[in-house]
């Protein structure tokens, strides 16, 4: 049902689980230099010509700022839900109609999580109700800023706000940013059981501790990419495929490649479940992203430092399971972030067009040259990643 569905929506990208890719500094000098892009820079945050004026930037409206706020509040701070039909009160009186979908997935999550799932309404959704309630001392500015296509700019969020947004998507409340997916989890509470096993999995560790750390999302723009000239004696670099045991999610000092839809996160909020829909709900901070990064271009990519893995699973695709809690060890850097990269970017569509034409693989290097081509604080040495100010 997940893969159908994939389909259905043309949704880009080829999804690689067997593999981890290891990308040195030094391939990323060998691949500008041979072909031809010494002349070819990537926009960064930090390159204020390239940054649009906060003035005019397409901003997305919070809930807090909305004329139902008040009631919202009421709702949130006085209902305390002890069943799937209390739950259901709640919503519809947060929205003041029935939501569009229901809770199937959601029950049974709840019965086959054992001491977890008989936390749930006990523990884990007040504290999820707490979290929404936060939104006005977590985004004072009321506003989320918008990741636009064409403009480079990097969003750093906190963990708490990462948690604050995510319990908004929990009870559909947020608002869909324009050429942005939608941050809101209804399907997947009616329809996904595996996948809200790893979101109630989340909630219920923060509802521990959340860490004072960040997260930082990161457009990242080709500039001038007609001046990209490739060189056609270029050889193919080396590489390395591992199969079981070994598994992308567990690669550690690299890069990890999420060979994504162009519309980030692709069908994890849907009914898709492969390589990028398994690694944003074992990274649920990962899915913040869907509410203010906008369609990648031809020459984009979107980079996520720091998101943190709280699940383990089995299978993939129909298969797919949660398996349990997952303790992510990744070093903190000196930007409060756990080292560890993600870079997003979107292949062509192969069954829609021939991608062995030469302005189709032109199109393909230039999109991995703008995924690899990291932030300016960040490097690669060997297979460790290196944080330039730590050094």
């Amino acid at each position: 049902e997940g893969e159908r569905a994939r389909e259905e929506r043309g949704e880009r990208g080829a999804c690689i689980r067997a593999g981890t890719a290891r990308l040195s500094h030094s391939i990323r000098q060998r691949w500008r230099e041979e072909k031809g892009m010494r002349d070819v820079r990537v926009a960064t945050a930090l390159e204020k010509k390239h940054e649009a004026s906060p003035k005019n930037e397409a901003n997305i409206a919070l809930p807090h700022t909305g004329k139902q706020w008040s009631q919202m509040e009421t709702a949130l701070r006085k209902r305390k839900p002890e069943n799937i039909a209390g739950m259901e009160s709640l919503m519809q009186e947060l929205h003041g109609e029935t939501p569009k979908f229901g809770y199937k997935a959601l029950e049974r999550a709840i019965s086959e999580m054992g001491k977890e799932g008989e936390a749930f309404f006990k523990t884990t959704l007040p504290f999820i109700q707490s979290l929404v309630l936060e939104l006005p001392r977590c985004f004072t500015s009321g506003e989320m800023r918008i990741l636009r296509q064409n403009h480079a700019a990097r969003v750093r969020l906190s963990c708490r706000q990462c948690a604050v947004l995510l319990a908004c998507a929990f009870f559909q409340l947020l608002p869909e940013g324009k050429k942005c997916p939608k941050l809101c989890f209804g399907f997947i509470l009616d329809y996904q059981p595996q996948k809200i096993k790893c979101i109630l999995h989340y909630f219920n560790r923060a509802s521990k501790s959340i860490p004072l750390r960040n997260v930082d999302f990161y457009r990242r723009v080709l500039v001038d990419p007609d001046k990209v000239k490739p060189k056609k004696e270029t050889k193919l670099l080396g590489f390395e495929v591992k199969g079981g045991p070994h598994v992308i999610e567990d690669c550690h000092g690299a890069l990890q490649a999420d060979f994504a839809n162009e519309w980030i996160g692709g069908g994890v909020l849907h009914g898709g479940c492969v390589q990028e829909e398994i690694l944003f709900v074992e990274k649920p901070e990962c899915l913040c992203s869907l509410l203010f990064c906008q369609k990648m271009l031809d020459g984009e990519s979107i980079t996520i430092i720091g998101a943190e893995r709280f699940s383990t699973h089995t299978g993939y695709g129909r298969s797919f399971k949660f398996a349990g809690d997952y303790v992510d060890e990744t070093p903190i850097d000196s930007g409060k972030r756990l080292a560890n990269i993600i870079v997003c970017y979107d292949a062509i569509v192969s069954r829609h067009t021939n991608e062995f034409q030469l302005k189709n693989m032109r199109r393909e290097f230039l999109k991995t040259f703008v995924a690899v081509d990291l932030p300016q604080e960040v490097t690669l040495s060997g297979t460790k990643l290196i944080w330039k100010d730590d050094s």
